[in-house]
């Protein structure tokens, strides 16, 4: 099958609890609405309409507070990962492989808020039959315009554009990435868990980040591109409405 198909649906698998619940245990949902906080991060954001057979997880490695139905999952993290900020993206860049559990997984970023059902945007995934989904950065058309507009907002800092982009920029070119793809926003990702690519794409997604440039979405179209993934390309532009609301 191509890069970024499903070829099949396996049987669901039961839900690995964490922490005590209550009462009797649920059935297992099928996808997981995850997001990551660590540090000094923008609180969690309740949700203002729940999607039927959706579990919202935040994944942390602390005590942490959280509105209902948001719940927390603590994760264990590499210690060689000695900042928050990958910390987060140590969470977001590989959520299939700390979320087996489940069938299919969208990680928002703390800052967006869940407003209406997401039954319509998860279905009209599943029926795409990709194996991840992403969006169009509205204002990023390159790879290099996505450097150029880091630094502009300072996050990529001078130090880290001078050691890291120059080489990172080497291989891109070396291996003839042609960067044609445009930016894909990573505050929304899609992940169907049964694409046998799945693993292998979030490695290789950690490994461009932590090679490079600490921006994931500089390192994003280079791993859809080596990889030949066609991605479930998400309806939605820079308001992120009608599913969800921007908080900064």
């Amino acid at each position: 099958a191509a890069a970024g198909r499903v070829p099949g649906r396996p049987r669901r698998r039961g839900r690995a609890m964490t922490g005590r619940r209550r009462g009797p245990v649920p059935p297992p949902a099928s996808t997981a609405v995850f997001t990551a906080q660590f540090g000094d991060a923008d609180p969690v954001m309740p949700v203002l309409e729940v999607t039927a057979d959706v579990d919202y997880l935040v994944l942390t490695d602390r005590p942490l507070r959280v509105p209902t139905p948001w719940m927390v999952r603590r994760v264990e993290v590499p210690s060689s990962i000695t900042t928050d900020r990958l910390r987060n993206r140590f969470c977001k860049l590989r959520g299939s492989q700390l979320l087996p559990e489940y069938e299919r997984s969208l990680y928002i970023d703390t800052h967006l808020q869940v407003v209406a059902d997401l039954s319509p945007l998860l279905d009209d995934f599943t029926a795409s039959g990709a194996g991840v989904g992403l969006m169009q950065h509205p204002k990023s058309s390159s790879v290099r315009e996505e450097i150029e507009r880091s630094l502009h907002s300072g996050r990529i800092t001078d130090e880290d554009f001078a050691a890291r982009w120059p080489p990172q920029q080497q291989r891109h070119q070396g291996a003839g990435f042609p960067d044609d793809l445009g930016v894909f926003l990573a505050g929304l990702i899609l992940r169907d868990h049964r694409w046998p690519e799945v693993a292998r794409f979030e490695d290789e997604w950690w490994t461009e980040l932590t090679a490079g440039v600490t921006r994931d979405q500089v390192a994003l179209p280079f791993v859809v591109w080596k990889r030949s993934v066609a991605p479930y390309r998400i309806p939605l532009d820079w308001s992120l409405a009608p599913y969800f609301r921007h908080w900064n």
